[in-house]
Parts: structure tokens; C-alpha cells; sequence
């Protein structure tokens, strides 16, 4: 269950992100994929952080050695994992008007980044080793 959630949290910010992408050319798709994906892994992000606040865990890939993937979840993970989630979830909302009210045109680049972003946030608070910190950290 554990690990499901969060690689459900990964997986939903990486479909964002190349649904931005695929979808720059319409600004208006564009803009509502990227953050649509962006708010449900922001709600799943809190859900994860009120469900396992107390608990230690280590996610993990059956197809991954665990020396290249390798996370853990503690408390201040999951604090953190929370706060992150909180506040890009206010951001989420704005973005949605952010299309109409600007006029920006190529709006699927700011989604794609802003959703790598979110996620390299939440993937180096979770970091287990120094390898895996130093990878997500750049």
C-alpha cells in the first residue's frame, strides 16, 4: 500500500509532465493536464502524509537494485513529502487561471517543469543514500 501511493505520487507527476509536453501546441489543454495531474498528486501526497505519519518504510522496485533506487519514508520525509504537497496545491489552483488571465503562449513548458520540479522536491526529501540524494538533486 505503501509503496504503491507513492509511486502512484511519481507516476502521476511524470504523466503531467509529458502531457505538457505533448500538448504545448494547445495552450489551453496543455495548461489543464499539466496541473489537473499536478493537484490529484498534490491530494495523494497529503493523503500519503495523514496515512503513514508515524510509520518507517522503504520503497522499493522488484526490478531496481536497491543501491539505485532507494528510498525511505520517516517522519521528517513524510513531513516534509506534506508540506511540499501543501503548498504547490494553492499553486496548482492559481495556474489553472494562470492561461486565461495572461494570455502566455508555449504554457506546456512551465507545466512540464513545474511538475519535475514538484517531484525532484519530494523524491530528495525522501532520498535514502547519497547517490540516489545527489541524482534527484540534480
Amino acid at each position: 500500500m505503501i509503496n504503491d501511493l507513492f509511486l502512484g505520487l511519481v507516476i502521476t507527476f511524470l504523466i503531467g509532465a509529458a502531457a505538457a509536453v505533448i500538448t504545448n501546441k494547445n495552450d489551453r489543454m496543455s495548461c489543464y493536464l499539466a496541473f489537473s495531474c499536478a493537484t490529484l498528486a498534490s491530494i495523494m501526497g497529503l493523503f500519503f502524509q495523514f496515512s503513514f505519519c508515524l510509520k518507517d518504510f522503504h520503497i522499493y522496485l522488484e526490478w531496481i537494485p536497491p543501491q539505485f533506487w532507494n528510498f525511505r519514508g520517516w517522519f521528517v520525509c513524510i513531513f516534509h513529502t506534506g508540506n511540499i504537497n501543501s503548498c504547490f496545491f494553492s499553486f496548482d489552483l492559481f495556474f489553472r487561471l494562470y492561461e486565461r488571465i495572461f494570455r502566455k503562449k508555449n504554457i506546456g513548458y512551465l507545466g512540464f517543469l513545474y511538475n519535475i520540479f514538484i517531484l525532484s522536491m519530494i523524491l530528495v526529501v525522501s532520498a535514502d543514500n547519497a547517490f540516489m540524494f545527489l541524482i534527484v538533486w540534480n
